[in-house]
């Protein structure tokens, strides 16, 4: 599997391949677990905290290597145990810790959303522009319609 990885601390900014941030061809997918969906990652943000934690300056430091990347919109192709709501094809947009930047992600199914209307082109902004409101929601029980950017 092809990823964007982070193989030392430092200036996320330079161009991939010439800083910290090299292209693997040869990464192994990641293992499927009980209550997570694989998502064919299609589209993945580069944010603030993606940026902090490639430079060791964010409160989650992953052990190096790692495969940066916190949101993702993509095509659900694998589905763990015991999970519903999901089926392979569905497309979504999911908030995970790292991973994002690679072919393939596994998140836990309570970590993602269809994309309203099934539109592939909108899903990475709308999990962008709500996917912490809606989490926020979710925590609070609440429920509210989200509109599309």
């Amino acid at each position: 599997m092809r990823a964007i990885v982070c193989e030392k601390l430092g200036d996320p900014t330079l161009p991939l391949g010439s800083g910290v941030l090299q292209l693997k061809e040869d990464q192994p997918a990641p293992a499927i677990k009980s209550g997570c969906i694989r998502i064919r990652v299609t589209a993945a943000s580069l944010n603030f905290p993606d940026a902090l934690q490639v430079k060791g300056q964010y409160q989650v430091r992953p052990k190096l290597p790692f495969i940066p990347g916190s949101e993702v919109s993509g095509i659900v192709c694998q589905l763990g145990a015991a999970v519903t709501g999901f089926k392979p094809g569905d497309l979504v947009c999911a908030v995970t810790q790292g991973g994002a930047f690679a072919e393939e992600v596994v998140v836990p199914a309570a970590a993602a959303w269809h994309i309203p209307g099934g539109q592939q082109g909108i899903g990475l902004r709308w999990c962008s522009g709500c996917c912490c409101r809606c989490c926020c929601l979710r925590q609070g029980g609440g429920s509210a319609a989200v509109p599309v950017v």
